[in-house]
């Protein structure tokens, strides 16, 4: 199980750069941005089962020309969103094809905590980001013990509810 890390500016000659997926991979409250293959899934290239859930899939400045995700279909088990539509994003919260999404992400960089994040940037009332407080305090990520919201962010940051899509809470 793959829990609230950043994946971040990796490049791979052909695809798969955050993750090339043969078996069964749950992600969850995780942000992947800035990578890029030179064929296809820039985040994520998937041949097994993969499940989001509470995910960023996006890239500042827009997806990558091989996309963020490929392979075979991806469970969505809810609120994730990704910048291109290639995850076939369909759960409950979910937004699949958001184009602002990379505007609210800041660059990689130390953020505090033990390692670096990409800070999740505010929305307006007038331009919401579509991250930011939208998980329900109850949402339990597949294979998770404890409800996103409840658990700290990759920083060890505590969120709250209802809290924000990825590694970073705002």
């Amino acid at each position: 199980s793959i829990s609230e890390p950043t994946v971040s500016n990796n490049h791979a000659f052909q695809r798969g750069v955050g993750f090339y997926n043969y078996d069964t991979l749950p992600v969850a409250d995780s942000t992947i941005s800035g990578n890029t293959a030179s064929l296809t899934g820039g985040a994520i290239f998937n041949v097994g089962t993969a499940t989001l859930a509470g995910d960023i899939l996006a890239t500042s400045g827009g997806a990558s020309g091989g996309g963020e995700c490929s392979g075979a279909a991806f469970t969505d088990a809810g609120y994730s969103v990704d910048d291109d539509g290639t995850c076939g994003l369909t759960g409950t919260g979910s937004v699949s094809d958001s184009t602002a999404m990379g505007s609210y992400l800041g660059a990689l960089a130390n953020n505090g905590g033990p390692t670096q994040t990409i800070a999740l940037l505010p929305g307006t009332v007038s331009v919401p980001n579509p991250a930011q407080a939208v998980i329900p305090s109850s949402f339990l990520a597949p294979g998770q013990a404890v409800a996103s919201c409840s658990q700290p962010d990759q920083r060890g940051v505590g969120r709250a509810a209802p809290c924000d899509m990825g590694a970073y809470a705002l």
